[in-house]
């Protein structure tokens, strides 16, 4: 409107001090010059906040000076020939709008920050010409008239259906399920777990031993996408105290005594692949394929009570592991199963200099999940995994080897996460619980059982760069 109210001061002087006929077109062209010059300085821009390439979308961020509607038309200047291509505005969320890029050819092109500029020419009047402007080579036949519909040309051929119009393809948050990076997208994962481990050894009714452990471990994982399909990540953990108060029962021959262990330092580290093998944003289908490998790097030195030990497990480890995801706009849920193998594992008591070798407890998980959207920002999840552990066998040097039966844990998860920048930083925190589980344990001819049961929290913080 400002610019307007100029135009028509400087063409009200220009009329009052010029009466000729050259001056009169002089003002024509001054009218328009000034007009153009108003109309470029209004141009609404966006900003490209995220790519989807592959699925030929791109989500830019809208200025609040800025106001955008479903259907509108946007121009990406290409680098380095300076062509521009057409985008379309298929749905908007707040601030942040979702384009179609379709129709261009070179959208790999396109990158984050890069500014998106409204185009001038209305769409009607591109939508008209288009009708009326007739193919080059043959001459098509015309159209039938808007009284009546064409039949298909076969009564056996089915007609293909057309996608609803509200359909928008499912885009993925830091804080949602099936979460996958982009190309050359890097991601920061850090979090703090606080967990409690109950264990009770029981022959019968009679108490042996009972054991609570507490341990706090830092976590960070960064992951890198490789491609649009494949990422990768690297994960190192590290325990600030796990501490093993141990009290023995009735069923000891030390009844009533107790005594503590400590252990700390570096876990192994964990580097994973993973494989985006379905990706259907039409109908919100995402499904990954992953391997895990942890190999030994420290050593297991076991604790006891005037020694402290380590949590490095003394073997190797891997992992494969499988998932789907089903995203819609307020729900989405999540199946995923894995199989993790372990293998021999040996630590040494360093005040006794007893040494010990594990052997099996490999685990085969399925577990499901499910995922609330409250706002555009933070999302409510509910966990559930069943976990049936296999047999193990403990040796120690000049003692008698114990057999611990398989079994099988129930765990559940209850948390939140919200993004605290959009699409750049969110944070997440979740309870998680195991349901009391009993498994038999054997040494020589002796048998008792072991029950266990666990709970925790942990707090995450998610960052892209």
């Amino acid at each position: 409107m400002a610019h307007a109210h100029r135009n028509i001061q400087l063409q009200h002087r220009f009329k009052r001090h010029c009466s000729s006929s050259v001056c009169r077109r002089g003002a024509v062209l001054l009218a328009s010059l000034l007009t153009s010059l108003s109309s470029a300085a209004d141009v609404e821009v966006l900003t490209v906040r995220q790519t989807f390439h592959d699925r030929q979308r791109l989500v830019a961020e809208i200025p609040a000076t800025t106001q955008v509607q479903v259907g509108d038309e946007f121009l990406a200047t290409l680098e380095p020939q300076q062509q521009q291509c057409s985008l379309r505005v298929v749905e908007i969320r707040t601030k942040f709008a979702t384009l179609d890029s379709t129709h261009c050819r070179q959208r790999e092109l396109i990158r984050p920050s890069q500014r998106l500029e409204k185009s001038l020419l209305p769409l009607s009047s591109v939508e008209s010409s288009a009708a009326i402007v007739p193919p080059s080579g043959p001459i098509a036949a015309p159209a039938p008239s808007a009284s009546y519909s064409a039949p298909p040309e076969s009564e056996n051929q089915p007609m293909a259906p057309r996608a609803a119009a509200t359909d928008v393809p499912a885009q993925y948050r830091l804080i949602d399920l099936g979460y996958f990076p982009e190309q050359n997208e890097k991601i920061l994962i850090a979090g703090i777990h606080r967990t409690q481990t109950n264990l009770t050894e029981k022959i019968r009714t009679s108490t042996i031993a009972a054991t609570v452990s507490t341990a706090l471990k830092a976590k960070a994982e960064v992951a890198y996408g490789i491609s649009d399909r494949l990422a990768t990540s690297v994960t190192l953990s590290h325990s600030l105290t796990v501490n093993r108060d141990l009290t023995y029962g009735p069923a000891s021959t030390v009844n009533g005594t107790s005594t503590t262990e400590v252990s700390r330092g570096l876990y192994d580290p964990e580097f994973k692949l993973r494989y985006l093998a379905l990706d259907e944003p039409q109908r919100g289908f995402r499904s990954t394929l992953g391997i895990m490998i942890s190999p030994s790097v420290g050593e297991y030195k076991v604790a006891s009570s005037t020694s402290e030990g380590t949590v490095a497990r003394g073997g190797h480890e891997a992992k494969v592991s499988g998932n789907f995801v089903r995203k819609g706009p307020v729900f989405a849920a999540e199946m995923e199963m894995s199989f993790l193998y372990r293998d021999r594992r040996e630590g040494k008591s360093e005040s006794s200099g007893r040494k010990y070798t594990f052997t099996g407890q490999d685990v085969f998980s399925i577990a499901g999940g499910v995922a609330v959207t409250l706002s555009e920002l933070t999302v409510v999840q509910l966990g559930l995994a069943w976990n049936g552990v296999g047999s193990g066998k403990i040796e120690a040097t000049g003692a008698n080897s114990t057999v611990i039966g398989e079994g099988s844990m129930l765990t559940y998860q209850v948390g939140v996460a919200t993004e605290l920048v959009p699409n750049q930083i969110a944070f997440q925190l979740a309870y998680i619980g195991q349901q009391e589980t009993t498994v038999k344990a054997k040494n020589n001819n002796t048998d008792w059982d072991l029950v266990q049961s666990m709970g925790g929290f942990f707090a995450y913080v998610m960052a892209k760069f």
